[in-house]
């Protein structure tokens, strides 16, 4: 059975995909579709966040500057 969290733990501290495949007795291939897939996962998860920024930061600037400093 591959341990997809030790295949990225070792990814992120730096080592290559060869020594990881050595290290998990897993072939590249699965290496690699591992890390692709998690890249991926990533960019929309940054996409989605991105778009939630610019949207909170729209609404923000819309907000007339006296609605946003009144003391209760």
């Amino acid at each position: 059975m591959v341990d997809y969290r030790e295949i990225l733990r070792l990814y992120v501290i730096g080592i290559s995909q060869r020594n990881i495949t050595v290290s998990c007795a897993c072939s590249i291939q699965i290496v690699s579709a591992i890390l692709n897939q998690t890249k991926a996962y990533h960019s929309v998860i940054r996409r989605r966040m991105w778009g939630l920024l610019v949207a909170y930061d729209f609404m923000f600037m819309t907000i007339p500057f006296f609605e946003r400093h009144q003391t209760v």
